[in-house]
């Protein structure tokens, strides 16, 4: 094992949690993190090569930690809970490893309230998508676990 490199702004305000990474090959990583500061709370989406590491923010709204695969056809797939109007799960979809990103896709809006998300993903052997999640429908109903399979 030996040091890399810090990922994203150690020493501004704020601290980075909850981080995940893609391995494309010997020397390409993708990899998010979430920032949090006292007056915001971002996923930042890092590419990482010996070269040079590019930052971005992905998603910039009230969200709960995000989940991200690379499909079988090479393309990324992040996807999270919404936790405000509407609620729901959504997802992004890159072509490029990261470069750039599509708009937000709704996979489920049918939230009650911000309780919600903490989801996690696979591909099918079919190649349609399967989205876990927590989620809170009814008012006057319990959370429960749901899924949502689907395809882009």
């Amino acid at each position: 094992w030996e040091f890399g490199s810090w990922l994203g702004d150690l020493f501004k305000s704020g601290f980075s949690i909850q981080p995940s990474v893609l391995h494309r090959d010997d020397t390409t990583l993708l990899a998010y993190r979430q920032k949090v500061s006292a007056w915001e709370s971002r996923v930042i989406i890092s590419k990482i090569t010996p070269e040079i590491t590019l930052s971005k923010v992905l998603i910039a709204d009230d969200f709960t930690p995000p989940d991200m695969i690379e499909l079988a056809d090479g393309r990324i797939v992040i996807t999270w809970g919404q936790r405000k109007p509407p609620y729901g799960i959504k997802a992004k979809i890159s072509n490029n490893f990261g470069e750039s990103w599509s708009g937000d896709i709704t996979i489920r809006n049918t939230g009650h309230c911000m309780n919600l998300g903490y989801n996690r993903s696979v591909q099918r052997s079919d190649y349609k998508i399967l989205t876990t999640y927590y989620t809170h429908d009814d008012p006057d109903g319990e959370r429960y676990i749901g899924y949502s399979i689907w395809e882009i």
